[in-house]
């Protein structure tokens, strides 16, 4: 193999096998910042390096918070939920667990983000285990019915809220439902296509089966992972504890 002149002999014989490592993981880091500099531009409606390669209807919601839905290994199981952040950047931060924050990947190395049929994916890994996640953004409906599923966690006043259409119960389950409703619905919850839209990459890659779609067990995966890190540290403490109410093992 030759490239620029030079051989993979002549190039091994120049450098040693760590420095071709060090070499392939400054790529590699390069290549994730620009990529997900780009993914962060897109969401927030900004598009540096690239234009949409076409006709986006939905970009009136561009900067509008995104929602993850997927799960967390933990020391003690894996937990499912769903999390609302501001911005796809928050949406990604990897910043330590010590500095308390909500963040997901807090620890993780993201290993990978892809889109798959429209549908937008991302992976990670930390000590205890793996972080795997899918992420959409509110509509501005979708804005107005989170909003409303937050009042009714917060304060437990009214007998029951509407969405979209869908009226809830300030229960336990009928919120948890809200949630997997406004997830599910189009309307509220937007599967970002990003390949499609920037790049022009068809729709549709391949048909996807059909088959029944894993239940969420969470109301916030954010709040998941930050038990994961406090229950930690309290491992003499776990036996016969009973888990918050939102915290159900799968």
């Amino acid at each position: 193999m030759e490239r620029d002149g030079l051989t993979e002999e002549e190039v091994r014989e120049q450098y040693s096998e760590e420095e071709i490592f060090d070499r392939v993981m400054e790529m590699r880091e390069t290549d994730y910042e620009e990529e997900t500099d780009a993914l962060i531009g897109w969401f927030d409606g900004q598009t540096p390096g690239f234009t949409p390669a076409i006709t986006d209807e939905n970009s009136d919601w561009y900067g509008n918070p995104v929602i993850v839905s997927g799960s967390i290994g933990r020391w003690d199981g894996t937990r499912s939920g769903f999390t609302v952040y501001d911005s796809f950047r928050d949406a990604i931060d990897t910043s330590p667990s010590s500095y308390d924050g909500d963040n997901v990947f807090a620890d993780c190395e993201i290993q990978k983000i892809w889109d798959e049929n429209g549908h937008l994916f991302l992976t990670g890994a930390h000590h205890d285990g793996s972080v795997s996640v899918e992420l959409r953004q509110l509509t501005n409906k979708g804005m107005d019915a989170y909003e409303a599923i937050e009042d009714a966690l917060a304060t437990w006043t009214t007998d029951h809220f509407t969405i979209n259409g869908r009226s809830y119960s300030t229960g336990v389950k009928s919120i948890l439902q809200a949630i997997r409703d406004l997830w599910d619905d189009p309307d509220l919850a937007e599967v970002p296509r990003y390949m499609e839209k920037a790049f022009g990459c068809p729709a549709e890659e391949y048909e996807e089966p059909e088959h029944p779609k894993e239940q969420a067990q969470a109301f916030s995966l954010s709040a998941e992972a930050k038990s994961a890190r406090d229950s930690s540290m309290q491992l003499a403490q776990t036996t016969g504890n009973t888990a918050p109410i939102h915290e159900t093992a799968r």
